[in-house]
């Protein structure tokens, strides 16, 4: 799978069904594979250990996936200052945030553009919480976006509800029932990425090709 990292419930529900899917990360200037799951070596979350050596190098500096080696672009044609930009020496910067487990496996967590940095100097990844959040089977799709109510700063879920699934289970307060999961879903949560206001709606997100939610319609500047 490429374009995102497949979410492990849906990963799991194939394997039950006999079907290995491999995740895998790359971008254009990296030619395009970084890294990838191997049959024998899979590990559901991640998007796999990164290709040999002799081609490429990874590194995680201040969150930001940084690569090198030879399957990265030189630069950008005709075009001195995106490259200038885009480049720390030798390493490429791929604006992609991420991090490696203790056996080199490579996992994303967001986009370095969509990175909420609050008032108190902690940083949150939007797309981190996302994730968790749409766990719960309540959820179809959500943005995590901050707001400033009266000079203080709070993380905003808005959450476009699973209906099959409230019809199913005949959920007729969507708002009660989907605070009720936030908050419990905030216990396992550090203080500055607990959410502390749900907005559901029943306005589609609009996604791209590739299922992601276009951050940039719905929200302005990361903010509601």
């Amino acid at each position: 799978s490429g374009g995102a990292t497949m979410d492990e419930k849906i990963c799991e529900r194939f394997h039950n069904l006999g079907i290995t899917i491999l995740n895998g990360y790359g971008i254009t200037e990296c030619s395009p594979v970084v890294s990838c799951n191997r049959i024998e070596k899979n590990k559901v979350g991640s998007v796999g250990l990164t290709i040999p050596s002799k081609y490429c190098e990874v590194k995680i500096e201040d969150g930001e996936i940084l690569v090198r080696g030879s399957i990265v672009s030189k630069g950008y044609y005709n075009d001195e200052v995106s490259t200038r930009d885009m480049f720390v020496g030798e390493w490429f910067k791929t604006g992609d945030l991420g991090y490696m487990d203790d056996e080199n496996y490579l996992y994303l967590t967001g986009r370095k553009k969509n990175l909420i940095i609050r008032k108190d100097g902690n940083n949150v990844s939007p797309e981190e919480l996302e994730k968790f959040i749409k766990q719960h089977p309540l959820v179809d799709s959500v943005l995590v976006t901050v707001q400033n109510i009266q000079n203080r700063e709070i993380l905003v879920a808005i959450i476009q509800p699973n209906d099959a699934y409230a019809v199913a289970e005949k959920i007729e307060n969507l708002q009660a029932a989907l605070e009720d999961a936030i908050k419990k879903m905030n216990l396992n949560l550090p203080i500055y990425k607990q959410i502390q206001r749900v907005v559901v709606t029943e306005n589609r997100f609009e996604k791209t090709a590739l299922g992601k939610v276009k951050r940039y319609k719905h929200l302005n500047g990361g903010r509601v």
